[in-house]
């Protein structure tokens, strides 16, 4: 992205119900490195996306349309959270849900200081 210059918010169509930019899949699937990074580089939280991705916890596919990365990013932590309910998570799946609350709280500063005024 820095070496090319390549823009940080073009969003994917790779098909009628997906729509990702780069900072909505980096804070579904957990990487605050890369959220910091995409943030840093002017991705704008604002701009809507929509997709399906698979959770770590079980098996099970987790879809949204017309959200935030943030929106999405909470839905899957919810998710994942719902999918545990005692806790349970072990090695991987634990780590990715502390991942996934990382970009959380990379995400909800920045996007509550660009909200639209009303």
């Amino acid at each position: 992205v820095q070496h090319y210059g390549a823009l940080v918010d073009v969003q994917s169509y790779e098909s009628v119900s997906s729509r990702e930019t780069a900072l909505c899949v980096a804070a579904v699937r957990g990487m605050p490195n890369v959220v910091k990074f995409l943030l840093t580089r002017g991705s704008n939280p604002q701009t809507v996306c929509a997709g399906r991705f698979r959770m770590t916890t079980s098996r099970k596919n987790l879809s949204r349309k017309n959200v935030t990365a943030l929106e999405f990013a909470r839905a899957m932590y919810e998710a994942e959270l719902a999918a545990d309910p005692k806790r349970e998570q072990v090695g991987n799946n634990k780590h990715q849900v502390r991942q996934l609350w990382n970009c959380l709280k990379l995400l909800e500063p920045v996007t509550l200081k660009k909200a639209p005024q009303a």
